[in-house]
C-alpha cells in the first residue's frame, strides 16, 4: 500500500487522516514508536498479523535497545527473527549492550535468515550482519588516537542525607556551576527539591535557579521544563556556546533526565545505580566541550558523585526492607533495580579506584570493562561483599528466569525448534484469552508489552471556581471535551487528541492496593462530556487539591507533580462516631 501524506497549515508533511483510524498506523510508510510495537509483533493477539505483516520490507530503527528487561529483550529476538525472515533490515542503536544481548540478537538475525555465516574476526564498535549471515565490524577503535574519548571522575561517596547534600551543594555552586542530582525514585527528588527551595534565600539563591524534572509532572508541564532546560544547558547556535547558559543552576532529576535530551551539566550527583546507567548519565555531565574553558574552577574536571548508603557491616544498602527476612531496614530502590546489580556496580568502581579513591572511567575505552564486570560472568573472591553479591544474584537468576519463561510462553516464532519448518496456523492462533496487546486478555496468557509495574492512565484536568474545566491552572486553556472525529476536522481533531494526551498521566496500581489506598476507578464519578467517556478523570482545583476521582487522596502541583495524600491509621477510633 502506497503511503498517502498532506500538508498542514505551516507547510509540513503529515500523515494521512486514513492512518489514524485503529490498527492501521504500522502500515504507513514511516513512522515513530516505542518498543511496545516490536514487542507485541511476536505474541497472539488480536490483530497481531497486521502488526508483524506492517514491520515486513521496512528499515527497523530499534534505539537505546539497552533499557529493555530480559522479557522484552527475548520478544525483540523473536521479532528480530520474523523481521529478518520477512526481508526487513535492522539497526540496533545502543552504547551500553552487554556482550551477552548483543550475540543473542546476532544469533535470532541469523535465525531468521536461515544462515550461519561466518565471522570475520575483525574489531569495532560497528557489528554488520549481511544477508548470508557473515558478521563484520568496523568503526572507530578506542586506541585510535582519532576516536574522540571522554574521561569522567566517579567518586563513590556515603550518602550524607538530604539537608546536608543539598546544604552542600547550594554552598558549593554558590559562585557559579550547572549541577544535576539525580534520584532513582520520585519521592526522594521531590523531597530533596523541597529542602533545596527551603534553604535556598538563606544560601543566596533565587528559587527559580532551582529545577526539578521527573515522570509524575503532566506532560504538559514537563515538556515545558524540558524546552527551558533546552534553551538554557543546550547547545548554541552553529556549535557556538548558548548565550543563555546560566551562571549555576541546580536541578533535581530522576531517570527521565537521560532520555533524548541534549544537554550539558558542569558537575553530576546521583543515587548508587547500574554502572551501565551511569556511563549513559555521564553523557550528561561536560557534553559541549564549547563549554568547557567557561566551567568554574570546582568543576572544571568531569566528575559524578555515586551517593551509596552503608550498613552496619560497611557494605552497600542495596535490597528493599524485608521483615520476614530479618531485614526491616532497606532501600527502595531495590525495587528499581536488581539488588545484585547494584551490588556489583559497587563493587565493580569500589575494585576500579585508586590511591586518591577516584575511578577514572574512560569511554570507548573502559564501556566494555564496565558492563562485563556486572553483566558478564558472577563475581568471585569479592571478600566481605562475596556474601551479599552471592545472595542477591540468587534472587537475580531466579526473576530472570521467570522473565524468560513468561516470554517463552507468550512469543512464537517464525520456524520451530527441532526442525526448520515453519511453524503451524494452529500454532498462532490467537482469541479472546490473549487481548488485544496490552489490554484485555487473561493474566500470564495476555499478550503483554513489558513486565513491569501495571499502570492506570487517568486523566487530569482542572476545575476553575466558576466550573470551567481547563488544561492548565491558570484557567488560560479551556478544554474541549466535545465530540470530535478525525473523519469531519482531522484538524480539530489532532488538537483535542494532543491536548488530552497532554493532561494524561500513567498512575501505578499499587496506589490502590494497600489499606490507605485509592477509591477504585469505578467508584470515581462519571461525567457527561463526550470526551470524558469511559475515561478515569481526575479534576483538581487550581490550587491542587483534588475535587473529583479519589478525593483527598491525591494532590498535584504543575512544579513538583503528582503525589498520594496518606490519611493517618486510627486504630483507636471508636466503632460509632458519637
Amino acid at each position: 500500500m502506497e503511503t498517502s501524506t498532506c500538508t498542514d497549515a505551516s507547510g509540513l508533511a503529515v500523515l494521512d487522516p486514513w492512518y489514524l483510524r485503529r490498527c492501521l498506523a504500522l502500515v504507513a510508510g514511516f513512522g515513530v514508536g516505542t518498543i511496545d510495537q516490536i514487542a507485541l509483533a511476536p505474541q497472539g493477539s488480536r490483530h497481531w498479523a497486521l502488526r508483524l505483516g506492517a514491520l515486513m520490507c521496512k528499515v527497523v530503527i530499534i534505539d537505546e535497545a539497552h533499557a529493555y528487561e530480559l522479557f522484552q529483550q527475548n520478544l525483540l529476538g523473536a521479532a528480530v527473527e520474523w523481521l529478518a525472515e520477512g526481508g526487513a533490515s535492522l539497526v540496533v542503536l545502543s552504547a551500553t549492550l552487554p556482550r551477552s544481548i548483543r550475540n543473542e540478537l546476532t544469533a535470532a538475525w541469523r535465525r531468521g535468515l536461515g544462515k550461519t555465516g561466518d565471522d570475520d574476526a575483525t574489531q569495532g564498535p560497528i557489528m554488520v550482519v549481511d544477508r548470508n549471515g557473515r558478521l563484520h565490524r568496523g568503526g572507530p577503535l578506542p586506541e585510535d588516537p582519532e576516536t574522540p574519548k571522554l574521561l569522567t571522575n566517579i567518586e563513590l561517596t556515603q550518602d550524607p542525607g538530604e539537608r546536608d547534600l543539598v546544604a552542600g551543594l547550594l554552598d558549593q555552586a554558590r559562585n557559579g556551576g550547572c549541577v544535576v542530582v539525580r534520584s532513582t525514585r520520585v519521592d526522594p527528588c521531590r523531597s530533596r527539591y523541597r529542602e533545596a527551595v527551603r534553604l535556598a534565600r538563606s544560601s543566596g539563591w533565587r528559587p527559580d535557579e532551582i529545577l526539578i524534572l521527573h515522570g509524575m509532572l503532566l506532560p504538559r508541564h514537563r515538556l515545558l521544563l524540558e524546552t527551558r532546560l533546552a534553551d538554557l544547558l543546550g547547545p548554541g547556535p552553529e556549535g557556538r556556546r548558548n548565550p543563555d547558559r546560566p551562571h549555576r543552576l541546580l536541578v533535581f532529576a530522576t531517570g527521565v533526565i537521560e532520555q533524548s535530551l541534549d544537554l550539558d551539566f558542569d558537575h553530576g550527583v546521583t543515587d548508587l545505580c547500574p554502572i551501565d546507567v551511569a556511563v549513559q548519565y555521564r553523557g550528561r555531565i561536560h557534553r559541549h566541550a564549547v563549554n568547557n574553558p567557561h566551567r568554574i574552577a570546582w568543576c572544571r574536571k568531569p566528575r559524578l558523585t555515586m551517593l551509596w548508603q552503608q550498613d552496619s557491616d560497611g557494605l552497600p544498602v542495596v535490597e528493599p526492607p524485608d521483615p520476614a527476612a530479618g531485614r526491616p531496614t532497606g532501600t527502595y530502590d531495590g525495587l528499581m533495580y536488581a539488588p545484585y546489580v547494584l551490588a556489583a556496580s559497587w563493587h565493580a568502581l569500589m575494585q576500579r579506584r585508586d590511591k586518591d579513591g577516584v575511578v577514572r572511567l574512560q569511554t570507548p575505552r573502559d564501556s566494555a570493562w564496565a558492563l562485563e564486570s556486572v553483566y558478564g560472568d558472577p563475581i568471585q573472591d569479592a571478600g566481605a561483599v562475596q556474601k551479599l553479591l552471592d545472595r542477591t544474584h540468587t534472587a537475580y537468576q531466579d526473576a530472570l528466569a521467570d522473565e524468560a519463561l513468561q516470554a517463552e510462553a507468550r512469543m512464537f516464532r517464525p520456524y520451530t525448534r527441532r526442525r526448520r519448518t515453519p511453524v503451524a496456523t494452529y500454532d498462532l492462533a490467537s482469541g479472546h484469552h490473549q487481548g488485544d496487546g496490552d489490554s484485555g486478555g487473561v493474566p500470564g496468557i495476555a499478550a503483554v508489552s513489558r513486565l513491569g509495574e501495571e499502570s492506570v492512565d487517568c486523566l487530569i484536568l482542572y476545575k476553575q471556581p466558576d466550573g470551567t474545566i481547563t488544561y492548565d491552572h491558570q484557567g488560560l486553556l479551556k478544554a474541549d471535551l466535545g465530540q470530535r472525529s478525525p473523519g469531519r476536522n482531522v484538524t480539530v481533531y489532532r488538537r483535542q487528541q494532543k491536548d488530552l494526551l497532554a493532561n494524561t498521566l500513567a498512575i501505578p496500581t499499587r496506589w490502590w492496593n494497600s489499606q490507605r489506598g485509592l477509591q477504585p476507578v469505578t467508584d470515581w464519578p462519571t461525567h457527561p462530556q463526550p470526551a470524558l467517556r469511559n475515561k478515569p478523570v481526575i479534576l483538581i482545583a487550581p490550587d491542587g487539591t483534588c475535587l473529583s476521582g479519589p478525593t483527598g487522596r491525591l494532590r498535584y502541583d504543575h512544579t513538583t507533580g503528582l503525589e498520594r495524600i496518606r490519611p493517618p491509621l486510627f486504630r483507636n477510633t471508636p466503632k460509632y462516631p458519637r
